[in-house]
């Protein structure tokens, strides 16, 4: 289970994933998560054999992992709504008016049970414009769905700065 999973944009403005509903302020995100998943791009350099069965042993590299996150954005009213998915680009996307950066932030994600937090240290980007559909049968609930791309594969602890795979 996750706790809570952060973006905080270069801007140092944040968006939370997951926080407790019951705590959560007027001014708070609510955007529980229904689906995460994670995957991963692995590489070798595979060489064959001549004239023989198999290939010889290579190394195997880790390549950038993905966290891809579906959920709903909850608001009060409709108005409320509009302005949270507005405010989630600016602060996912950031600002169009300066020049494109290598990264658009960081991600923290605190899993329940686990001793420390985990953190992204060379930053991320996504993968694909994040989807919001709007539908009026209930306009205050609006389903998202937003991948990040974890640029060195890995997020490491902020405790032990031990690595690990999600």
């Amino acid at each position: 289970m996750i706790n809570q999973l952060t973006f905080e944009n270069l801007a140092h403005e944040t968006i939370d994933f997951n926080l407790d509903l019951l705590t959560a302020g007027p001014l708070d995100w609510k955007l529980p998560i229904h689906s995460f998943e994670t995957s991963g791009d692995l590489r070798r350099a595979e060489r064959t054999k001549p004239q023989a069965p198999g290939v010889f042993r290579s190394y195997t590299y880790i390549g950038k992992s993905t966290i891809h996150l579906e959920g709903d954005l909850l608001a009060e009213t409709v108005e409320e709504a509009n302005q949270k998915r507005l405010d989630f680009f600016r602060i996912l996307l950031g600002d169009p008016s300066l020049p494109p950066f290598r990264r658009l932030g960081d991600i923290t994600l605190d899993l329940m049970g686990w001793g420390e937090t985990l953190s992204s240290v060379d930053g991320v980007g996504i993968d694909g414009y994040p989807q919001f559909h709007l539908s009026n049968q209930n306009p205050t609930v609006v389903p998202y769905m937003v991948t990040f791309v974890v640029f060195n594969g890995y997020l490491t602890g902020d405790l032990s700065g031990t690595g690990y795979y999600i």
